[in-house]
């Protein structure tokens, strides 16, 4: 389901990773990852709140942990965005992978299917970085919309998770999941940013 036939998602895509820490308005990210989320997943949250259209933080009270920060389009929907980062290499040589947690994935699927909640979509924003002198640099971002993701994930993996429990999951390599989405390296490196929630945009 596209967002919109014309404006992308990302509306300031040539914000980086590295960047916000210093000058962006992400550096006022009221989300999840302040309290909670490495500081990687608090750059990537503050990445995502500069980058994003009319993004607002996602109050850190409403103990609502299956996404981020919601986003609102050109024409006022709105837009529930989890957001997801990996490395690009583990020591290993390894590609990094995303980890989408299976009960977050479903209450976005919830949200979205919620009679109620008319004109809203879901979408994961995800980031790759690499490491540079104990520092993240971008190598590349996109958003795809929650459908794509569903049906790109065909069974799931159970973890003992130190504090939610037994709980199921699907890591997924950032280069497997450009594979899926018929997206190259190269591409996915060169860009800004990709946006595949209204069509396919290079930005």
């Amino acid at each position: 389901m596209a967002i919109n036939d014309s404006e992308p998602l990302i509306q300031n895509p040539g914000v980086k990773l590295e960047y916000v820490r210093y000058w962006e308005p992400g550096n006022d990210c009221d989300g999840r990852g302040k309290k909670a989320a490495s500081s990687r997943g608090y750059n990537a949250e503050r990445l995502a709140h500069a980058s994003l259209h009319d993004c607002k933080p996602r109050s850190p009270y409403n103990g609502d942990s299956c996404y981020d920060t919601v986003a609102f389009t050109t024409d006022d929907s709105l837009v529930w965005v989890e957001i997801k980062s990996c490395i690009n290499r583990y020591p290993s040589g390894q590609y990094g992978r995303f980890r989408i947690w299976k009960r977050n994935h479903d209450a976005l699927i919830d949200k979205i299917n919620n009679p109620y909640g008319n004109n809203s979509f879901a979408v994961y924003y995800f980031i790759v970085y690499r490491i540079n002198v104990g520092h993240e640099w971008e190598v590349g971002k996109m958003t795809v919309s929650l459908e794509v993701v569903d049906s790109l994930i065909d069974s799931w993996s159970v973890i003992d998770h130190s504090t939610m429990g037994d709980c199921e999951y699907r890591d997924i390599s950032w280069n497997h999941l450009l594979t899926q989405l018929d997206i190259s390296r190269e591409e996915f490196k060169s860009a800004d940013a990709i946006d595949l929630t209204s069509g396919k945009q290079i930005l």
